[in-house]
């Protein structure tokens, strides 16, 4: 008789529902997250391939004057045969435009770029430098603003080595607004 008038507890059974819950809803998240992640580099894998090898020289109508530079393909084992040109436009811009893969400047990259700004002396005294990396936003955005951010960095130390003042130099990563921007960098005075 004592056995009917206690209470059931139901806390147990309450406690295990809800873990189960929890377990199930946290399986579920993990299984979501490997989805997106799948498919995330699905679409990247097909963007890259969509996109190709980009033209090795783009000319603008204003163009003033022309230099090529070679720039390695591979930043660990330099090819002498890439090229990257390098174009004067408007008022002292210099434009170098990089293959896909290459994200630093080579050391004959590095004298041409000096033998630019040696020449153009009177346009980049005292003045601030702008350098600017210009990046394909529609291909991988993020792997393709972190080649852009290397590139913007290596004309820097280039500009550096040249004879520039670092204080005097503003690097800048910006998404091109054009097709010819793609895989450029541009450097100029302010």
């Amino acid at each position: 008789m004592a056995e009917a008038q206690q209470e059931e507890n139901h806390w147990p059974g309450f406690v295990d529902a809800l873990s189960t819950i929890v377990m199930v809803v946290t399986f579920l998240l993990i299984i979501l997250a490997i989805a997106i992640f799948v498919m995330s580099l699905s679409i990247a894998e097909q963007s890259g391939m969509v996109e190709g090898e980009s033209a090795a020289s783009q000319l603008s109508t204003n163009v003033r004057e022309e230099q090529t530079i070679v720039v390695a393909d591979n930043p660990v084992v330099r090819d002498k045969d890439a090229t990257v040109t390098a174009v004067t436009e408007f008022d002292k811009i210099l434009r170098l435009e990089f293959t896909p893969s290459t994200i630093e400047v080579d050391q004959l990259s590095q004298e041409k770029l000096k033998a630019y700004l040696d020449g153009n002396a009177e346009t980049f005294a005292g003045r601030t430098v702008e350098i600017t990396a210009f990046f394909n936003p529609n291909v991988a955005y993020t792997k393709a603003r972190r080649v852009g951010y290397y590139r913007v960095l290596s004309a820097r130390n280039a500009m550096t080595a040249a004879g520039v003042e670092a204080s005097r130099v503003r690097v800048h990563v910006r998404e091109a607004n054009t097709p010819e921007r793609i895989d450029t960098v541009e450097v100029s005075a302010r």
